[in-house]
């Protein structure tokens, strides 16, 4: 190993031998201008091609050192590189590539003489300006464009009048001026141009600005006030300058860049007072999602980096992160909870001296962690330290019952307050208290949840949902907001727990909508986000809820109920936009932390709802804080009272399969979910009313309901939708001995049979009367009759011998089967529809629109229907007569114009 690293210098060896930087050496390297070996994490150069270079080097004379030589001796100053070049190599002089400059040529010294002597003989310098032109462009002819006219162009001679007047160095021949001009042109971007003879070059008239620009630039600037290139790669020991030369608004001037100092200082100061995430991963010894939530909860923000992707933390904040970390630790790594206890709290410090009241404190706690080890005591005892002792004026002894009162009332958590309550009884026990009186708080009836009156959820409901103009600018802005928004929002579509929504899948913005999260925000923020596009996602969302079958984050393990998530029309557009933004905040914040959910505990906070929604939020809930029990109940509360007003007879079940309640096995029903009705309705519907007729019902009574209220809907003898409580529940217990899945089937094939019919009567309204009127004469005379008794075959009416099913017995579940009752009801149904239309119009458009539907389009289908199924039968279903007709008369030419 020794014999072979003998072979080799090290990269700061070889940098001292040959007078460069280290970092410009392995840039040779990796270009492999330079042969290297990397050998325990380090490059070695052969020792032998660093001293043959170090050896040419001294015995050549580099490119540019050449034609400054050649310059001095002639006495010319504008001889160009590429001229001596030429001389050199038409007459058989050697240029060697230097390997640690590409652009760089060697040339020996010992021909320094006969070179000099050949080109003093055989250079003849151009006399004339079109000869010094032409020979100028003959140079660099690959830069120049031909123009065939000068017309809106300014050629050599008004262009060297301005440099020469408005340049910051002496223009004193035309080679120099020529030369100046490229350099400029090549700086600034602008294209030059020379004509067919190549004796006289142009710049456009339209981009002239910009050379001018370039000289009010250079006359107002102070180069004190910039860095060089080199003095910038000395600072940062870089390579490669162009990232900063952008941010630090750097121009070029003859050839040279310059740097604002402004610019470069910041950088330099971020550079010096920051360190690397992964820098500060490594010490803190967390990984990286750990550091990102801790930073969060100290509400610290990563520092943007103008230069680089590296994330950077400022080192001010990294000692506050790093101090939270070790105090952390030590909470985990302490042999107790009474030093636990010490270490959480070692920063409360009271604003006066009360040595008393903390040591009653002591023992108390002492006394209390030997009786009761759960986690919640330690928490709340913690929680009642933290809020208690830096508002106390006085020992604790010496406060009356009202002022203990007011202590208590600074207390937000409800087993906080019960646990100072032990407090003070274990004060009045040890010590002389100035009251006797009892503090001992019942925190289940503090912590009764209550739900929001009808006025409160509605006003929420208005500020959440119909001016969303107002809070979008600021959810853009910050992504809590977005949160704190689609939190509160989520509580009017579904009746999850708080926990399960902080678990809601995150839609894939690129896979869904095909943008990316900056595209998706300014979707947003112009107003280009559509319903359509909310639709996507909240149906991309409620896709994964019910594939990934997601369950209730508290009874998961036990539990077999599976949460739902349906959204109404009306909340569509800003459940499904506050989900796409709050998923496009998530990925810009947490690009390196793609597991963290779209809405976080935070977002349940009042000081953030406050912050959001600002003084209407104080108006809506005054001193409380919209919460999620309170908000479920409420939420529940509104099913039961449209489901009493709607007669649907379900709102219990729908509560159960919203919340995701497991159904109790003796009673059949979920008896968590009567936990959440506080019902808002008649005294003769209350909750413990309705719940009873739910026990007796079972829970599967909605799907006798709903087949019961199916059958009998169009029924007028029997209104069982109209029916009491009593009378319904009866209803239901009489049809109990069905199965669930029979009744399901049930009553799925009587809303297919009607469904098939509604097809069947869209068809006929834009039907020929003829072909309206051989359907029907098929139907009513049997011509298509189907296996079984009073239906009939829509299939046949088309393919006259055809079956869909031959092999099947009867016509139980085929698609084509109709019964004509059926359509006879559905044509009732949309003929009193009409009617009621023309009634009810305002505008004489309406009424005519209506009316010619009338007489066209049902007419006609039910004069043919009274002639093939007879008027007594069509009159049993039909409910309109002669007279119906004659009174709409009036009506007909009444409306607004």
């Amino acid at each position: 190993m020794s014999e072979m690293i003998s072979e080799f210098y090290t990269s700061e060896e070889a940098s001292e031998i040959l007078d460069v930087s280290v970092p410009h050496l392995l840039t040779c390297s990796r270009t492999n201008r330079l042969k290297s070996q990397k050998e325990a994490q380090k490059v070695l150069f052969y020792k032998q091609e660093i001293d043959d270079l170090k050896i040419l080097l001294s015995e050549t004379f580099s490119y540019k050192e050449l034609v400054n030589i050649i310059q001095k001796e002639t006495k010319n100053h504008f001889l160009s590189q590429t001229t001596v070049k030429s001389y050199a190599l038409n007459n058989n002089f050697k240029f060697i590539p230097n390997p640690l400059n590409g652009k760089d040529f060697r040339f020996y010294k010992k021909d320094i003489h006969n070179f000099l002597s050949l080109f003093l003989v055989n250079y003849k310098p151009k006399n004339s300006l079109y000869e010094v032109i032409s020979t100028f462009v003959g140079e660099y002819k690959n830069e120049f464009t031909v123009i065939e006219s000068s017309r809106g162009y300014h050629n050599y001679q008004y262009i060297k009048e301005y440099c020469q007047a408005n340049a910051l160095m002496p223009l004193d021949s035309s080679e120099r001026v020529l030369n100046y001009i490229r350099m400029v042109c090549k700086e600034q971007n602008i294209s030059y141009y020379c004509n067919s003879l190549k004796n006289d070059i142009y710049i456009a008239k339209n981009e002239f600005s910009k050379f001018e620009e370039y000289h009010s630039f250079l006359r107002s600037i102070n180069l004190e006030s910039y860095y060089t290139n080199e003095e910038i790669k000395e600072m940062f020991q870089l390579v490669n300058t162009d990232r900063i030369a952008k941010y630090a608004n750097a121009f070029k001037f003859k050839n040279k860049l310059y740097f604002e100092k402004s610019k470069v200082d910041e950088v330099k100061s971020l550079k010096d007072n920051t360190i690397e995430r992964t820098k500060a991963v490594e010490i803190l010894g967390i990984d990286v999602s750990s550091v990102t939530v801790h930073m969060r909860k100290l509400g610290i923000e990563y520092a943007e980096n103008p230069l680089s992707t590296t994330i950077i933390i400022w080192k001010n904040d990294f000692k506050i992160l790093e101090e939270h970390i070790l105090h952390l630790r030590a909470i985990e790594n302490a042999p107790t909870k009474f030093e636990k206890f010490k270490i959480e709290t070692k920063n409360i410090i009271p604003k006066v001296d009360i040595p008393v009241t903390l040591e009653a404190f002591d023992n108390f706690i002492l006394e209390r962690f030997k009786s009761n080890k759960t986690k919640y005591v330690y928490t709340n005892l913690v929680n009642v330290y933290k809020t208690i002792i830096p508002i106390m004026d006085k020992e604790i002894t010496k406060y009356s019952v009202n002022e203990v009162e007011l202590l208590v009332n600074t207390i937000w958590q409800v087993v906080a307050k019960e646990e100072f309550s032990f407090f003070i009884e274990y004060c009045q026990k040890h010590y002389l208290m100035k009251f006797k009186d009892s503090l001992k708080f019942k925190p289940k009836e503090l912590n009764e949840t209550m739900a929001y009156t009808q006025e409160q959820w509605i006003l929420f409901a208005i500020l959440l949902f119909t001016e969303p103009e107002k809070l979008i600018e600021k959810a853009i802005e910050k992504r809590l907001h977005a949160m704190t928004w689609l939190y509160c929002a989520l509580h009017y579509v579904c009746g999850w727990r708080a926990s399960d929504m902080y678990t809601i899948p995150s839609p894939s913005l690129k896979l869904v909508l095909d943008l990316n999260e900056e595209e998706v925000i300014e979707h947003i923020k112009t107003g280009a986000f559509t319903f359509e596009m909310a639709q996507e996602i909240v149906n991309n969302v409620m896709f994964q809820i019910n594939a990934f079958h997601k369950k209730p984050n508290k009874t998961k393990k036990k539990n077999i109920q599976r949460l739902k998530f349906v959204i109404d029309d009306t909340y569509v557009f800003i459940i499904g936009m506050l989900i796409a933004l709050c998923e496009a905040h998530r990925l810009q914040n947490n690009r390196n932390n793609k597991s963290e959910s779209i809405v976080t505990e935070i977002s349940s906070k009042r000081q953030h709802h406050l912050d959001f929604f600002g003084q209407a939020y104080i108006d809506i809930f005054n001193e409380d804080t919209f919460q999620n029990n309170s908000a479920v109940k409420t939420f529940f509360n509104f099913t039961q009272t449209v489901s009493s007003e709607e007669n649907w007879g379900q709102a219990y079940d729908i509560a159960a399969i919203l919340r995701g309640h497991i159904v109790n096995k003796k009673s059949g029903i979920p008896m968590t979910t009567q936990v959440y009705y506080q019902h808002y309705g008649k005294k003769n519907n209350d909750i413990n009313r309705i719940t009873t007729a739910l026990t007796e019902r079972g829970g599967f009574s909605f799907m006798s309901h709903l087949l019961l209220k199916t059958m009998q809907e169009d029924n007028e003898e029997t209104p069982y939708a109209l029916q009491e409580w009593e009378e319904q529940t009866k209803a239901i217990l009489d049809i109990g001995s069905l199965k669930p899945y029979q009744i399901e089937m049930m009553s799925k094939g009587i809303a297919d049979y009607k469904g098939r019919v509604t097809k069947v009567f869209r068809d006929l309204m834009v039907s020929h009367k003829g072909e309206v009127k051989e359907i029907l004469k098929k139907v009513s005379l049997g011509e298509t009759p189907s296996k079984m008794e009073h239906s009939q075959c829509l299939f046949k009416s088309v393919y006259r011998s055809s079956c869909a099913y031959p092999r099947r017995e009867n016509c139980i579940g085929c698609e084509f089967a109709m019964n004509e009752m059926y359509f006879l009801i559905e044509f009732n149904k949309r003929l009193q529809s009409l009617l009621n239309d023309i009634r009810n119009a305002e505008y004489s458009f309406d009424k005519e629109r209506y009316t010619y539907s009338l007489f066209y389009h049902y007419m006609p289908i039910l004069q043919e229907a009274t002639h093939f199924f007879g008027r007594d039968r069509v009159n049993t279903f039909v409910k309109i007569s002669k007279k119906d007709i004659l009174n709409l008369k009036d009506n007909l030419a009444i409306g607004k114009g």
